[in-house]
């Protein structure tokens, strides 16, 4: 368990791992954003009934005709031919097709032979999964552009998106986004105060530390002694001056009884006032 815990912890490792979710997740927002342009802008080129041909463009496989090598739901990503003879055979197309079967459709074929006319350059297309070639010749004003690269399973995206609830979805995918970051921020800051926490605990306190305690609780300690002292010095003072003066007092008395007892004893020595 422990070495678990030392892979898991490997600050390398998580920092790759964290890298790649991030590049991944910029991936799928980068695919999502030009599959959301490309639906958009078909759609304005439909409506004014103008020929949609961007520099970069994608489309979404819908028949098994390429498999194994391109699958239904696979997007491929399409780049504009200025120049059509650098097209050779073994190159993917996609074109608009003119065969009686797809008039019209968008077909992603590969190309079979290389036809040079007096005007035009056209292709013999074929699919993959085919068994015969397509049949009619691609012309190049037909061609939308030449196959870069393919994108598995990219195209339920844009099926989802196309949906009633897809563009729904796709307002709130970025609120989604910000609200999870922050409570994964959330999380990640209380993981850290709690890990904080456990080794203020665990860890030992310092020696140099525990004597610089000590001594502060030994210096209150005398201080509060000292203090103590000065006060009981204080109350004995008080004390014997009291008891010096209780002792002056009872001098005076014995004193004033002194003098009453001479009084008494020289009867000649008192002389009474006579009333009148």
């Amino acid at each position: 368990m422990k070495k678990r815990n030392k892979k898991f912890n490997n600050p390398i490792l998580k920092n790759v791992t964290k890298i790649l979710s991030w590049v991944l997740l910029a991936f799928l927002i980068l695919i999502a954003g030009l599959l959301i342009y490309n639906i958009v802008t078909s759609k304005i080129y439909e409506i004014r009934g103008q020929k949609y041909e961007p520099e970069i463009a994608l489309y979404t496989i819908i028949s098994p005709s390429m498999e194994p090598n391109i699958n239904v739901y696979d997007v491929v990503v399409t780049k504009k031919v200025k120049d059509f003879s650098t097209i050779k055979e073994g190159d993917v197309i996609t074109f608009i097709s003119t065969s009686t079967l797809g008039e019209g459709l968008t077909v992603t074929h590969r190309v079979k032979e290389v036809v040079k006319t007096e005007d035009d350059i056209k292709f013999r297309t074929q699919g993959d999964n085919n068994k015969i070639p397509d049949s009619s010749l691609a012309s190049s004003k037909n061609v939308m552009g030449k196959v870069l690269f393919k994108i598995p399973w990219v195209g339920h995206i844009q099926f989802f998106l196309q949906s009633k609830g897809g563009w729904l979805f796709a307002l709130l995918i970025p609120a989604m986004l910000i609200v999870a970051y922050d409570v994964y921020k959330v999380i990640r800051l209380s993981n850290v105060k709690q890990k904080v926490n456990e080794s203020i605990k665990d860890k030992p306190e310092d020696e140099e530390l525990i004597e610089k305690k000590e001594n502060l609780k030994k210096n209150l300690q005398n201080k509060y002694d000292n203090n103590n002292k000065v006060k009981e010095k204080i109350d004995i003072n008080k004390v014997m001056k009291n008891i010096d003066k209780i002792k002056e007092e009872e001098v005076n008395i014995e004193n004033v009884k002194k003098k009453f007892a001479k009084v008494e004893t020289n009867d000649d020595a008192i002389i009474l006032p006579k009333k009148k």
